[in-house]
């Protein structure tokens, strides 16, 4: 997180920007870097659901890649949800010293493989009617 103190009443581990204000990328390369783990699950804030099956699905691909991310049949990516390899943060902090942030243009320099999902798979809730039609999905899901 850019500051990790506005969640500190999750009682998570929240791991801080090396370098605060560079984005989604500076914190995928932060968490790498303190990450016990060869393989780390990223998750945007804004896509509460996640489906076991997928992340099995994308977990089983990741061999001989760095970085495992869904594709949307519209062809959109959805970086900021999959599975990123510890050595993926040294490449995304080269990237990052040209200037840039934007996460597709960081993807495309790296070893990454995308699994095809159905686009109703991955819901972005940015505003609060994508907040209420997914409540109201959810409750007749129940």
């Amino acid at each position: 997180a850019n500051d990790p103190a506005p969640y500190a009443f999750l009682k998570l581990r929240t791991v801080a920007d090396e370098n605060p204000d560079q984005g989604p990328l500076m914190g995928i390369a932060s968490t790498l870097t303190q990450s016990n783990s060869v393989w780390s699950f990223v998750i945007a804030a804004d896509m509460p659901v996640v489906s076991e099956d997928l992340l099995r699905t994308l977990f089983d691909q990741r061999e001989g890649h760095h970085v495992v991310v869904p594709q949307l049949p519209s062809g959109k990516l959805q970086p900021l949800f999959g599975f990123y390899h510890e050595d993926a943060g040294t490449e995304i902090r080269n990237f990052l010293r040209t200037g840039s942030r934007r996460v597709h243009n960081c993807l495309a320099t790296l070893n990454f493989r995308t699994v095809p999902v159905p686009e109703d798979m991955l819901p972005n809730l940015n505003t609060p009617d994508d907040y209420t039609s997914a409540i109201k999905r959810s409750s007749k899901n129940t």
